[in-house]
């Protein structure tokens, strides 16, 4: 925070001596009177608390001196010239302090945002496209800017790294640089080619101080996923902003319906089918039924490798076993790389049968003594005519059916 008073710094690096108070050492650590022994290391812990949102520079100078305070030789005095002895802040072939000079930048990171999370969900080997609007707060451009001031770039980002050259000055143009950032590179390598993002719109609110930036994603995914991605924009001048972003990709639609037809009870039917990978070379695969699946279904090989797609392609062989008569089984299969899945509705139908016919039965099942009584028709109203009393079928039993003359 303060400026060295026995110590000569280039003027290129006046804007690093300017009093910063978003920095400072640890409070717990002691920064004067430290003794280090021989080839020995000490840490040093810089603090940096930002108030606001805006690049901040400062020096970071640590001075070493002899226990005994004599002065350290210099080896080399007459050969230096006067320039350098000069930078040096040096008259005689001697100085009593080592200086190390450590310019430090701090780039302040926004809070995260209140706006609730953006999530997008699009099918399996579908298409959707979604607006994703963000709004940077900060101390832009400073007061009542000129139009010209308040002209700034949007970019993809160039490199991995920001580049933190020719920073002794403010550059003329502020630039923002965009990236999505995933979760690991597992995640990576499975959802940078089904993502993309581009700017379609930009503006910025003199009065709130409020940069609005529009972007279109683009997400395509070829198998079902759930991943936690990271808008990130920073700017070497202001700082960094990270917004969340979920992408869900959901089942697709099955490839294929394959009807498998049995052969008895217990006994495996099976069809079977080639597979190839979609790049040139070959590509490890797993095989597997859906929970909800019949466990009567089977996959073979259950892992392996697909050739590649110029070639007649890996055999999958699927089957099933009945375990009961008139019962239509149903399962998914999914076929899965690293990038690609395919599904199918597997449905095992019960063994077709027909009717016999011109059989011959083995057990005679007639009753020939029955057969042969006579057939007596009866009449029913004759002999309902002669009753006289109500039968036990009768909800009143043995009431007669003619009423007595009084």
């Amino acid at each position: 925070r303060e400026e060295p008073r026995d110590l000569v710094i280039d003027h290129s690096w006046n804007s690093f001596i300017k009093e910063n108070s978003a920095f400072g050492f640890s409070p717990v650590s002691h920064m004067q009177g430290i003794v280090l022994p021989p080839e020995g290391i000490i840490d040093i812990p810089v603090l940096f608390l930002p108030q606001i949102m805006k690049l901040h520079k400062t020096l970071a100078i640590v001075q070493m001196m002899k226990v005994n305070r004599e002065n350290w030789p210099i080896d080399n005095f007459d050969e230096l010239d006067t320039e350098t002895k000069r930078t040096m802040g040096i008259e005689r072939g001697e100085i009593q302090k080592i200086p190390w000079i450590y310019p430090i930048l701090g780039l302040p990171q926004a809070p995260h945002p209140k706006s609730p999370e953006v999530v997008i969900t699009c099918q399996s080997k579908k298409r959707v496209e979604e607006k994703v609007e963000v709004m940077l707060t900060g101390d832009f451009f400073g007061e009542n800017p000129t139009p010209e001031e308040t002209d700034f770039l949007v970019i993809p980002k160039r490199s991995s790294d920001i580049s933190y050259e020719d920073l002794h000055d403010k550059p003329k143009n502020c630039e923002f640089e965009y990236e999505i950032q995933f979760e690991s590179e597992v995640m990576k390598s499975n959802l940078e080619s089904c993502v993309a993002l581009y700017l379609i719109k930009k503006s910025y609110n003199v009065h709130a101080e409020i940069i609005s930036l529009v972007f279109n994603l683009v997400f395509t995914p070829k198998k079902p996923l759930w991943s936690h991605v990271t808008l990130k924009i920073d700017c070497i001048t202001y700082g960094i902003w990270r917004f969340p972003i979920t992408l869900v990709a959901t089942e697709p639609d099955v490839d294929d319906v394959m009807d498998i037809e049995g052969v008895g009870l217990f006994k495996e039917s099976v069809i079977d089918f080639r597979l190839t990978s979609q790049t040139r070379n070959s590509e490890p695969f797993t095989a597997y039924f859906l929970p909800g699946s019949d466990p009567e279904f089977f996959v073979r090989p259950q892992v392996g490798e697909l050739l590649p797609f110029d070639t007649d392609g890996t055999l999958i062989i699927v089957g099933f076993k009945p375990q009961m008569y008139s019962r239509i089984y149903k399962g998914t299969l999914v076929i899965q790389t690293e990038h690609m899945y395919w599904s199918y509705d597997i449905n095992g139908l019960p063994l077709a049968t027909t009717p016999l016919k011109a059989v011959k039965a083995k057990i005679d099942a007639s009753n020939k003594k029955y057969d042969s009584v006579p057939i007596r028709r009866r009449n029913f109203i004759c002999e309902n005519a002669k009753l006289i009393r109500t039968r036990v079928s009768s909800t009143i039993k043995g009431a007669p059916l003619m009423r007595k003359k009084k």
